[in-house]
């Protein structure tokens, strides 16, 4: 894949986890059935997103102040360390056709610790499977200072077809049911995330065009069957299914991504998403549009729109109402 068509799904990928979560702390509902998306829920959720992807408003005369990045929660981590885990499988030559070297990788270290083993590694027939291993991984924020540790397995087949230049990956499928562990640190070593636990089944990345570009008519798709989020300190779980994204190339070089999927609170209610707006960047990696909803009980939605720009920011509406009590947009 390109480098900015990597980018950009990660981006969007990490901004769709933020806002998932952030109605998971509010509405209303009966346990197991569909929730009610209100501003009393939305007002915990925006400090979670705001980790990962910063909630802004248009318009003068309200509170600039930041919102603490640190407040503790789970979209944060989960974004990041989903974030983390596609880098690793992808470090390399981003435009190589195969997303693991037929060859067995040496380990990798983090910036500032640990590092990333593959205690099980085959390859044969163009087919490469294995287990990656997170040993308190590090990475290190240079902006921040923040570090972010993992932990954990993660299994993986890359199916591919043998050719003169190396496998050609047909189709990933990678799996976590024993989870993988993060905790984030500010500059000084302080906690500044609660520790959480993400386990994972049927995530699935389908070329295509196997070895080359995603065209609109033959995108590249990822899809993720069930994943389920855990703060260790809350014993609170979070659940997403059915997550869908097609992705692909421009001819001017940007990126355009569509997305779905249900996610759950930890009381098993849930909310529906989709992208109503195409996510859309441009090839130096800029957001030119795009917008997410999310469809709740009767008749309840939240819109999350993405400013144009470099910096990654939304606005956001709950039913109808713009939600004004954020930063402003830069």
């Amino acid at each position: 894949m390109k480098k900015q068509l990597r980018t950009g799904l990660l981006a969007v990928g990490a901004a769709a986890t933020a806002v998932l979560t952030a109605f998971c702390g509010g509405g209303t509902g009966t346990s197991g059935g569909q929730t009610t998306i209100d501003e009393t829920g939305v007002e915990r959720g925006i400090e979670l997103a705001s980790s990962v992807i910063a909630i802004c408003h248009n318009g003068a005369g309200l509170r600039s102040s930041t919102i603490n990045p640190t407040v503790p929660g789970g979209a944060a981590w989960v974004a990041k360390l989903l974030v983390k885990h596609r880098n690793s499988l992808l470090r390399g030559n981003p435009d190589r056709k195969y997303l693991l070297p037929p060859s067995q990788p040496g380990d990798a270290f983090g910036d500032c610790g640990g590092r990333i083993t593959f205690p099980t590694y085959n390859h044969s027939n163009g087919t490469t499977s294995g287990t990656v291993r997170f040993e308190d991984y590090c990475s290190f924020n240079d902006d921040t200072g923040e570090r972010d540790i993992a932990d954990g397995d993660v299994s993986f087949v890359d199916n591919g077809t043998p050719s003169a230049e190396g496998p050609i990956t047909t189709l990933f499928e990678a799996n976590s049911p024993g989870g993988l562990t993060t905790t984030s640190q500010n500059s000084t070593g302080t906690t500044t995330l609660s520790q959480g636990r993400i386990t994972f089944e049927d995530f699935l990345y389908d070329p295509g065009v196997p070895g080359g570009d995603p065209t609109s008519s033959n995108p590249d798709q990822i899809t993720l069957g069930d994943a389920r989020a855990t703060d260790l300190d809350t014993d609170k779980s979070y659940r997403q299914s059915n997550y869908n994204v097609t992705f692909y190339n421009t001819a001017q070089g940007g990126t355009v991504a569509t997305m779905s999927g249900r996610s759950y609170r930890s009381n098993g209610d849930y909310f529906d998403w989709s992208s109503s707006s195409a996510i859309t960047m441009d090839a130096s990696g800029n957001f030119t549009g795009g917008a997410l909803t999310f469809n709740g009980a009767n008749g309840t939605n939240a819109i999350v729109t993405l400013v144009p720009g470099s910096t990654f920011q939304a606005t956001m509406t709950v039913n109808g109402t713009p939600v004004t009590n954020v930063p402003a947009c830069q």
